[in-house]
């Protein structure tokens, strides 16, 4: 329990610098662009959002819940846990290369239909070259991760990325989209440099091939992509069809605000990054109490950090968006319902890595199927007559549902009510 809570403050902090860092771009992006190009910025980025699961094709949770389990063991795995990041990385690369190449031939047609001829080809290169190296990081962070090198891969993955986007665009003042998403790319090649930098110094370059060829990795592998792809799916194609209205400028509120109720959700990722490991270990060995153990005292962490940080953004969403602009004060009620539906994830607590940790990962993929088909029903009706309220009541209800069920799943499967505390 005191580990937990000492590691999980450790991954919270470097969460809390992290998102602060990420809000000094927004806050950047807002006050050095024009409305126009901040929301033409955030519209390409809810793309790059929509394609990176596909790129990281669930690699990231697969090497983070196989390496759990190796470095448990007894044996000597070194090898093979290299020989696994290995050939994640090298199925990763091949379907990179699909997207990217698919994506680049057909700009014209991309641009004209989805975009109304309204990004520039190097915003939309830069962002689209940045998914490898973005999904390729990812996937090495895992890695780290599971390995138990948590602290490492956190620094890599939050603070290292926003402080290499901020600083170019500050040095630059970046004042268009095109400068800024040419911030972006350079900070996801760095963000992959770094991680294989320190996995290739903890790891070395040995490594023994355990797994099947890569296209049978990849197919074995479509559910835990299914569950990233979906879990995005709904933040995604929220603002896509928002930006597909022709109100640009809604799409960078939008955003914003998903970007500050997400504060929650990096407490329950800090959480998550700490557990999600043990959750894995701890089932593989059949200890199921003392899985349930750590379960309701990382459910009381969650509720514990979270619950001042809501009161407080609910009071002051105005002053809050205020310091992105003054055009962005009137997005407070969407702000507001975000951070309601944020908190009804921490109270349901970890139920998806529990999920995906414990060998559930396809009931996981069918809760996440069912709340996006239906979230995408509701925002093909409401966001053409409600616009950005239709988006937010779209998000929301993916975001309740999906955890709802989840919950009720982790309580059926493996008998644990993540919702009992005491």
């Amino acid at each position: 329990m005191n580990e937990i809570k000492k590691n999980s403050a450790i991954v919270f902090f470097i969460k809390v610098v992290s998102s602060g860092l990420a809000l000094l771009v927004t806050a950047f992006i807002t006050n050095n662009l024009s409305n126009e190009s901040a929301g033409e910025y955030y519209f390409m980025m809810s793309v790059v959002l929509f394609l990176n699961p596909l790129a990281i094709w669930g690699f990231n949770n697969f090497v983070l819940k196989k390496m759990a389990i190796l470095s448990d063991s007894d044996s000597d795995s070194d090898d093979s846990i290299n020989g696994m990041l290995l050939k994640s990385v090298q199925s990763s690369v091949f379907i990179n290369i699909i997207i990217v190449t698919s994506f680049l031939l057909f700009y014209n047609e991309i641009n004209g239909v989805v975009f109304h001829n309204g990004v520039t080809f190097v915003t939309y290169a830069c962002l689209i070259f940045s998914i490898p190296f973005f999904s390729l990081g990812t996937i090495i962070t895992h890695a780290l991760q599971g390995c138990g090198k948590i602290k490492s891969a956190m620094i890599i993955s939050g603070p290292v990325i926003q402080i290499f986007i901020f600083i170019p665009a500050f040095i630059i003042n970046a004042d268009n989209s095109d400068m800024m998403a040419s911030c972006y790319l350079v900070s996801c090649i760095i963000f992959f440099i770094l991680s294989l930098s320190v996995w290739l110094k903890g790891n070395g370059f040995g490594y023994k091939n355990t797994l099947d060829s890569k296209f049978t990795l990849i197919k074995d592998n479509t559910h835990l992509m299914a569950i990233q792809f979906l879990g995005v799916i709904y933040l995604s194609l929220s603002q896509l069809l928002l930006g597909l209205t022709g109100n640009i400028y809604d799409v960078a509120k939008l955003a914003i605000c998903i970007k500050v109720s997400t504060l929650l959700s990096f407490i329950l990722q800090a959480v998550n990054k700490v557990v999600a490991p043990k959750f894995s270990s701890l089932y593989h060995k059949n200890e199921m109490e003392e899985l349930r153990a750590l379960v309701k005292s990382s459910t009381r962490i969650l509720l514990i950090a979270c619950t001042p940080i809501v009161i407080f953004i609910l009071l002051f969403s105005e002053s809050i968006l205020s310091l992105f602009g003054e055009g962005y004060i009137d997005a407070a009620w969407i702000l507001r319902i975000l951070i309601i539906s944020q908190m009804v994830n921490i109270c349901t607590g970890t139920v998806s890595y529990l999920l995906m940790m414990t060998g559930h990962e396809k009931s996981h993929r069918n809760n996440i199927m069912i709340s996006s088909l239906l979230s995408l029903v509701i925002g093909l009706v409401f966001i053409e007559y409600k616009g950005i309220y239709g988006a937010v009541i779209m998000i929301s209800f993916a975001l309740i549902c999906t955890n709802m069920l989840s919950w009720l799943m982790v309580k059926r499967k493996l008998g644990i009510n993540t919702l009992n505390i005491f």
